[in-house]
């Protein structure tokens, strides 16, 4: 069975799983459809941009679209950032908003 479907099978409602924007685009793309379709079993979110793996804004994805989609469907959740930062980390920091720079 798939990960999705043994997480069904063990009929936990406090089971969620991690969603790697990441390596979701690089498998099969359609992020945004996969994250709102998924959305009730996701208990955290890590980002890279696609295909460097460095920060967002740096590819192929659209992170402001991807995180107003987040937003509009209610998530709540951490965001964890997992790139390899291109220029020095502090840099790297810069698509973020200013108050969550820190």
């Amino acid at each position: 069975p798939t990960t999705l479907e043994f997480l069904a099978s063990v009929g936990a409602p406090n089971l969620r799983y991690q969603y790697d924007v990441y390596h979701m685009q690089r498998m099969e793309g359609n992020v945004v459809a996969t994250l709102q379709r998924e959305l009730p079993r996701i208990g955290h979110i890590q980002v890279a941009d696609s295909p460097g793996r460095h920060q967002p804004g740096t590819g192929e994805l659209r992170y402001s679209y991807i995180f107003a989609a987040l937003d509009a469907a209610g998530y709540d959740g951490y965001v964890g950032l997992e790139y390899i930062p291109l220029g020095s980390p502090a840099e790297s920091f810069s698509w973020l908003p200013p108050d969550r720079r820190g």
